[in-house]
């Protein structure tokens, strides 16, 4: 009798839930957190080869090598242009305006490729303009990971050389790569989010303060103005760097959310959830990443 009595009352104990001086622990119904994003957070596995003999655009002691090259191979007299060009992708035209051009005098320009097992410039092509009005238009070969050297010699009428400049122009791989990360995957509106965007790739990303949000409603992603995430500054980030950024989550109510950034020919994208502090209280933890039945 006394076992039977046992075995009724740990059923009940069971059923009614855990007590202990008359306060009753809430039974609550959960589940492994359900992701809806289907964008990817990082961009593509990472090209370790690609990033390990892409040219170092900028690294100094690179850059030194090859204008000291260029004007040991040409001549000392060339000075650099104010800035260098950097080409998105390879098989394409570049165009080059004429400088200053002497009174029935010409402007020359050179195009010349860097060859590092031969370590110097080859002649590719030559263009010549008779006046300012004159553009010079080079096509450049279809490969990537290339430097190439732009020289532009003014002469006058009588041939005499009056100005060298050269201009450098780097085709990088065409290698877009990209991981977006957050602090967290499950928090309150009273909290704070935090952002990292990093470069994985070969190609410069912009990015600044500010962000792209959207909210998941009846099954579909609506783009979610965020006004705490307010666009102030642009900048580059190069291989490797990384960008985080802080935003106040006040105006959100729960509900699951996710910030994306363009990339490429596609987008990444890290989901979050907005939850009211019920979802703390009941024991549910973020390390697990669990939801509460109210969150579907």
């Amino acid at each position: 009798m006394k076992y039977f009595l046992l075995i009724i009352t740990s059923i009940l104990f069971i059923l009614g839930g855990c007590q202990y001086d008359n306060v009753t622990a809430p039974i609550v119904n959960s589940k492994e957190a359900t992701f809806y994003n289907e964008l990817p957070s990082q961009y593509k596995t990472i090209d370790k080869a690609k990033l390990q003999s892409a040219i170092p655009i900028r690294s100094r002691s690179y850059l030194k090598m090859l204008n000291d090259a260029f004007k040991k191979q040409t001549s000392s007299d060339y000075v650099s242009s104010s800035h260098s060009v950097y080409v998105r992708n390879p098989n394409v035209h570049i165009t080059f305006d004429s400088g200053f051009i002497p009174i029935n005098g010409t402007y020359e320009f050179t195009l010349y490729e860097y060859v590092p097992e031969m370590k110097k410039f080859v002649v590719l092509n030559k263009e010549v303009t008779l006046s300012k009005r004159d553009k010079a238009t080079f096509k450049l070969p279809n490969k990537e990971n290339k430097a190439y050297y732009v020289g532009k010699v003014a002469k006058d009428h009588n041939g005499k050389i009056v100005k060298r400049e050269y201009t450098e122009v780097f085709v990088p791989y065409n290698v877009y790569n990209a991981k977006i990360e957050l602090n967290k995957t499950v928090l309150t509106s009273s909290e704070s989010l935090e952002v990292t965007l990093t470069n994985l790739g070969v190609k410069d990303l912009t990015t600044g303060y500010g962000v792209q949000m959207e909210k998941l409603q009846k099954n579909s992603w609506i783009s979610y103005q965020l006004h705490q995430f307010v666009p102030l500054v642009m900048m580059v980030l190069t291989t490797g760097q990384s960008f985080s950024q802080w935003g106040d989550l006040k105006e959100l109510t729960p509900g699951t959310y996710r910030i994306v950034y363009p990339i490429g020919d596609g987008k990444i994208g890290a989901e979050f959830n907005i939850v009211d502090r019920e979802f703390f209280r009941n024991g549910l933890s973020d390390n697990k990443q669990e939801k509460s039945e109210y969150l579907r």
